[in-house]
């Protein structure tokens, strides 16, 4: 009983797929609608396989191998740093980086504008 209820704690070895098999999902949406990156030459959407490059020139698929939706990821690194005493991968300035870009995308679809950035960084 004891090693069961083990089984189900986090990082007890046992995996939700609820997250990848729920209903509702269709590939390459996120939030309900479609995501699209645009850049000068060229936009970038997601796609069920990974990611669409729609370029000046060219279309092409990028195909993002790995399980799971990225959630069991992000909690696998807090859980190694918590329990396990490994370093995260991403700092404060990382964060601040972060924020700021969910903000710009919801700055930007209101004003149907560009936003600009200011505090990004590179992921370690």
């Amino acid at each position: 009983e004891n090693a069961a209820a083990a089984a189900e704690r986090y990082g007890g070895g046992r995996r939700s797929t609820q997250a990848s098999n729920s209903p509702g999902q269709s590939g390459g949406w996120i939030l309900g609608g479609p995501l699209v990156a645009s850049f000068d030459h060229g936009d970038v959407r997601l796609s069920a396989n990974g990611l669409v490059v729609d370029g000046d020139r060219e279309q092409r698929e990028i195909t993002l191998d790995g399980a799971g939706d990225g959630r069991d990821a992000r909690l696998d690194t807090f859980y190694q740093a918590v329990a396990e005493g490994r370093p995260l991968p991403a700092d404060g300035r990382w964060g601040k980086a972060t924020q700021e870009l969910l903000v710009a995308v919801e700055r930007s679809a209101e004003k149907r504008a560009e936003v600009r950035l200011e505090h990004q960084t590179s992921y370690p």
